[in-house]
């Protein structure tokens, strides 16, 4: 038999945990069981309800100013090495005099560097929102790059 308790927000089995076991304990099915273990691998959060039985709850949305606050860091950690592969890109075609690929390059970098302070991004209230930010910008830098 299978158990949870309110108290621990634990499962346990009477074959493992005879005597050992919280006070407040209610059984529930060996499927009931699976079923709340097969949520929690996708990311749910087991706890009780009002009557003390185990449900799957999403967990709580993280708040949008933790997201402000992280969601710049990735996405400078995430731009340096095309800023770097950019740099590398200008400064062999300004030896080859090129600078229409010189400029193209910086024109680009120029734009990842802003990319964390314009207004779409800025506006976003969750990290979809801000990644779909990040991704339209990423398509129009690609999309001015000279053939």
């Amino acid at each position: 038999m299978k158990f949870f308790s309110k108290s621990t927000s634990g499962f346990y089995d009477s074959e493992i945990h005879s005597n050992n076991r919280s006070a407040n304990v209610l059984e529930i099915t060996d499927d009931q069981h699976a079923e709340l273990m097969a949520t929690q691998a996708i990311g749910k959060f087991i706890q009780a309800d009002e009557g003390g039985f185990p449900v799957a709850v999403d967990p709580n949305p993280e708040p949008v100013e933790k997201i402000r606050e992280r969601t710049p860091v990735e996405i400078r950690a995430q731009r340096a090495p095309m800023l770097d592969t950019l740099a590398g890109i200008a400064g062999r075609v300004v030896r080859k005099d090129d600078r229409v690929t010189a400029d193209a390059a910086d024109n680009a970098s120029d734009a990842l560097l802003d990319i964390t302070t314009l207004p779409p991004f800025l506006a976003a209230e969750t990290y979809d929102d801000m990644k779909a930010a990040i991704l339209a910008r990423y398509r129009k830098i690609v999309a001015s790059a000279p053939d």
